[in-house]
């Protein structure tokens, strides 16, 4: 820790004095450094000079890829990303760029690594559902795989638009009730609860929208 703070320190004085700092002399100082602090200084000015080629300084490979998804979520781009090796950081690197900028396309470089487990299809579809919700668009939301989570996506922009039309994209019939029902309450339109296909639902709905209404007299 000592030998990184009078590295540091060296390098202030050379600022304050005019000398000029080449690439070379911060690959020594990096160099200097051990363990954590030195992968930290090769990472450090990475991203402040926005260059992976300090990343190729890096052994570990999961380090290396690390520093790599980070110079890419600061740069905002994804190409970056392709050059990743791991998996993990390649679809991390992926997911966070795709919903830092809203562009949905690059959820689809999201690989599940067992295309037939449910668990390793989250990723990708909370990529999309991030995105769908924050751009009110229902059509990401059937791209989402996992059928509660495309639902909830869909009612989500539903409920959050007002807009009844929007239910009927809903595949879960209850979902879709509900859907109607929460906002034949909020519009205070009766008419909008004759959409829901259980009855049960569709009575309860017509009798808050009906106490609603009489609150308002």
């Amino acid at each position: 820790m000592k030998k990184y703070y009078l590295i540091a320190a060296i390098t202030a004085m050379m600022i304050i004095a005019g000398c000029g700092i080449t690439g070379n002399f911060v690959k020594d100082t990096c160099e200097a450094l051990s363990g954590y602090e030195k992968e930290e200084c090769y990472i450090d000015n990475a991203i402040e000079s926005q260059k992976t080629s300090w990343c190729n300084n890096l052994e570990d490979e999961k380090t290396r890829d690390n520093c790599y998804f980070k110079v890419a979520k600061v740069e905002g781009n994804s190409k970056i990303c392709e050059e990743i090796q791991g998996d993990h950081w390649k679809d991390t690197c992926f997911q966070h760029i795709a919903e830092d900028t809203s562009n949905e396309k690059l959820c689809e470089n999201i690989v599940p690594i067992d295309p037939v487990s449910e668990k390793d299809k989250i990723n990708k579809d909370t990529c999309f559902l991030t995105i769908g919700k924050s751009k009110g668009d229902f059509e990401i939301c059937k791209k989402i795989s996992l059928k509660t989570m495309k639902n909830g996506c869909i009612k989500s922009i539903a409920l959050s638009s007002l807009d009844e039309t929007v239910c009927a994209e809903i595949e879960d019939s209850l979902t879709k009730d509900t859907c109607y029902k929460s906002i034949a309450q909020e519009k205070k339109d009766i008419s909008i609860c004759d959409e829901i296909g259980f009855n049960m639902i569709k009575e309860i709905c017509k009798q808050r929208v009906t106490e609603r209404l009489s609150e308002l007299e």
